[in-house]
Parts: C-alpha cells; structure tokens; sequence
C-alpha cells in the first residue's frame, strides 16, 4: 500500500502529473538571477496548476544530485513510467542531447496511449529555437508547442510574452489531466464527518483507503472535504461505495448509504472499532443488512485498512458500472447537477436505449478547464434524442439556457423533448409554449410515461450516430 501521507497525483494510477525533460544546461542561472529557466518554469507551473486544479500537482524534475546516483536510468525509467504526461523544454543543447532523447523514447514505448481524446499527452515547449530547425525537424510532429521565444530572445521569466505562453501551457496540461481523470473508473467514498480536530481512526481508514484506490487507478467521489452534493449521480455512475462512519452528522451520511442501497449499488459500510452506535442508528444498519441481503453488502466493525480492502472493498472493485445497457439508440439526458429526481426517471427509459447523463461525464456537471464541455458537446451531436429535464432545483437561468441549446435547429437529434416538473414557475410556462410552438415533446406528471413513450417512438429501431 502506498504511503497515505504522500501527496497524490491529480491522475489516479500515476505518482507524478507531469514528467519534465530537459538539458541541465539550460538550468544554468545568469549572473542576475537565482534560478535557472527550467527551475522558474517549472516554479510557475506548479502553482499555476494548484490554482486550477485545487490541489498540489506532483511534478518530477531531476537534479544534478541524481544524475551522480549510479542507479540514474532505473530511477529515471521508473518516473518516467509512472508520468501522467512528459513535457519536452525543446533548445540547441536537448536537441543535441542524446540521453535527452532517451528520456522521450522511454515515456513513448512505456505509454501505449499517447493521445486522450484530442489531447497528446506529450507537450512540447520551446525554450529556443536551435540553428536551422524548421516543423521538419519536431520531435513530436503532432505535438501541442508552445514557443518561449521570438527571433533569438528567449522569453525570461517575469516577462509579459512568458507569463502569456506559460499561461496557455497551464491551461492545456489541466484540460489533458482532466481528460484523463475523466477515463478512470469511480468509488464512491465520501470523507468521514468529524467534530474532533486531531485526526481520529476513521479519518485515517479513509486516508488509507483513498492511497489505495488512487494507487490502483480509481478516482474517488465526492471530491473535497464533506461534499455531498451529486452523490446519487456519483453513486449510479460508479463501481462501488464505501461509507466509513465519523463521529458527527450521522444523518448526512446515513442519506448517502439509503441513496446506494435504492439503487441496488454493491456497498460497504465500517464503523471504526472504538465508536458505539446509538440505538436508532444501530436499528438502522440492522434494518439495512435485512434489507441489503444478496446486494453486495458489506458491513464491518474494524479499524484494521487490511481488513476493509482485503475482505470488503478490494472484490468489488472488479464490478462494472451499468454494463447490461446495449450500445443502441443514444438518449442523452441533460440534468442539473442538482436534481437529483432525474435517477428516479432513469428507470422509466427501456433499457433497449442506451442512456447518458451528465454524471457520466463528470458527477458534478464540469471537469477542468473545459473537459466537461467538450464530452456535453460531442454528447449533442451525438445522440438521436436529446431531453431537457427540468426538476424542482433547475434554476430558471438554467432552464433557458439550457432549453436553446435543445431547441437550436443546429441540433440533429431525431427526437427532442423537454421534461417539466412541479413548481411550475414562469421560465417553465414559457419552456412549455415555445416547445410546443417547436414541435419538441413536453413530458409532465402526472402523464409522464404517456409523453415520454411519444419521445421515445420515433428512436425504436434506429441505431446511434457515430459513438
């Protein structure tokens, strides 16, 4: 298991977000300065990246100190194939380096998947343009480059043209890490509630446990500290969940452990040995065991990490997210992350449909800089029908919003509706009008399964655009 104190990557599966390669001689300081351009560089992305990813990136930069290590290539082969993505510092002295090149071929036969989507994950930088090198002479000819240069001035660090380009690298490693967050399976776990300020045995079983899973590839949800919001799409969307009980707001989390139960989700409940559960609690996990029998649950009493993964957690990681859905006729749902009525409905829609929501892309409506975006788009063009859901927490602004992207003639789906529930404000009479006026299917209680059958007719038999 790896060490729970460590800080972890933002990509789950990997020990470092970015690999640097460069030439130690471009690291050298001039007489008026106190790092080198390599070291400011990489200063400047760190904290960039904090900044937008909301925790510290781990980024690998080697030392002079190491290359003295008689175990150098070893050690460097190692963080090379445990990167995320490989940043190139492009300059006459790398070119001319063959160990530098070394250094790329190794993250280029150690990662079979070079692209995520749209994005390489291979970046390139320019420091300096080395004599006579034209987009011939690349080393990565289908690589993202971000030149730090003009002519023969290369940009220092403080300049407005260095904080410009490092400013668009930062932004394109958020949008591939991002990316590449997004393909990792998800475990919901969400961080014990706690009233005590020093550490205590369940925090510590979720510290441990969320090493673990991070180490083996898995993401884990909700994000942040005592962030319940989006747990059932989270839940629906995801592999497993594990509810560790703190030692405060029992009600909150006893929300989210009813939430995995209705959905039929394998679970896994740990009380930590020390604490004793009061009677209506205790009534309730005996009541849920009854309940849950033949679901995949698992309910233990342990402060033991060995214990939770070996006997618990560790079998149902093997489980697949909505597996029986066919890859037919898509049905694209568009929800606010809010509503957590739309789950219910999911269950009215045949399983003959292949349904996406929101969740499955990102179970909080967005992922860095734009990954979310592009996945709700392609998602657009994508589908053979497209519904609206507007539940009682759409807010109006919202609502019409998000109802002229599903009215937008520029949309192709074959079938478009709109589905309205109570409280019925004036932005959902008006959704109600003007879909009518556009031919879209208006969906409402307490007539829902007459008005979504109408949605579905024109999709039966037909098969999905492009996947």
């Amino acid at each position: 298991m790896p060490d729970e104190k460590e800080a972890l990557a933002y990509v789950p599966g990997c020990e470092y977000d970015l690999f640097i390669s460069y030439s130690h001689l471009d690291n050298v300081p001039f007489l008026d300065e106190n790092m080198g351009w390599v070291d400011s560089l990489c200063d400047y992305l760190k904290k960039d990246l904090q900044r937008r990813l909301g925790g510290t990136p781990q980024v690998w930069l080697d030392n002079l100190d190491l290359r003295r290590n008689e175990d150098f290539n070893t050690v460097i082969k190692n963080r090379i194939g445990r990167s995320a993505l490989f940043l190139v510092i492009v300059s006459p002295n790398y070119v001319n380096s063959l160990y530098c090149r070394k250094e790329l071929e190794w993250f280029q036969k150690k990662h079979k998947d070079l692209w995520v989507d749209d994005a390489g994950r291979i970046l390139e930088v320019t420091a300096l343009k080395p004599p006579g090198w034209t987009d011939k002479d690349r080393l990565i000819p289908k690589a993202v480059g971000y030149p730090f240069y003009q002519g023969q001035r290369q940009f220092r660090f403080g300049d407005a043209d260095f904080k410009k380009s490092a400013g668009l690298l930062g932004e394109e490693l958020v949008r591939t890490l991002g990316l590449l967050w997004n393909k990792c399976k998800s475990v919901v776990m969400p961080r014990p509630f706690d009233s005590d300020e020093e550490p205590t045995s369940a925090d510590d079983l979720w510290s441990k446990l969320n090493s673990q899973l991070h180490s083996d590839g898995f993401r884990v949800l909700p994000r942040g500290f005592n962030a319940l919001q989006g747990i059932e799409q989270a839940i629906q969307s995801s592999v497993t969940s594990v509810y560790i009980m703190g030692s405060a707001e029992h009600d909150k989390i006893r929300t989210a452990i009813e939430k995995a139960a209705a959905f039929k989700k394998p679970f896994t409940v740990c009380v930590p040995s020390r604490k004793d559960l009061d009677g209506d609690l205790a009534a309730f996990f005996r009541d849920l065991k009854n309940g849950a029998e033949g679901q995949g649950l698992d309910f233990l009493k342990t402060d033991s990490f060995d214990r939770l993964w070996a006997d618990a957690v560790k079998p149902k990681l093997s489980a697949q997210p909505e597996a029986s859905r066919p890859v037919g006729t898509l049905v694209y749902v568009i929800c606010d992350a809010f509503d957590t009525e739309v789950m219910k409905f999911k269950d009215k829609i045949p399983r003959e449909f292949n349904v996406k929501f929101p969740a499955e892309v990102d179970p909080y409506g967005g992922t860095p800089e734009g990954g979310f975006a592009k996945a709700h788009e392609a998602l657009l063009g994508e589908s053979d029908g497209v519904l609206l859901f507007c539940g009682p927490k759409s807010e109006s602004k919202w609502v019409n919003q998000h109802f002229t992207i599903v009215s937008s003639e520029s949309l192709r789906a074959r079938s478009k509706g709109v589905y309205l529930t109570p409280p019925d404000d004036d932005e959902k009479k008006k959704v109600r009008v003007d879909a009518s006026n556009k031919k879209i299917k208006v969906i409402e209680p307490p007539n829902e399964d007459a008005g979504l059958a109408d949605f579905l007719e024109p999709l039966r038999g037909r098969t999905a655009s492009a996947p």
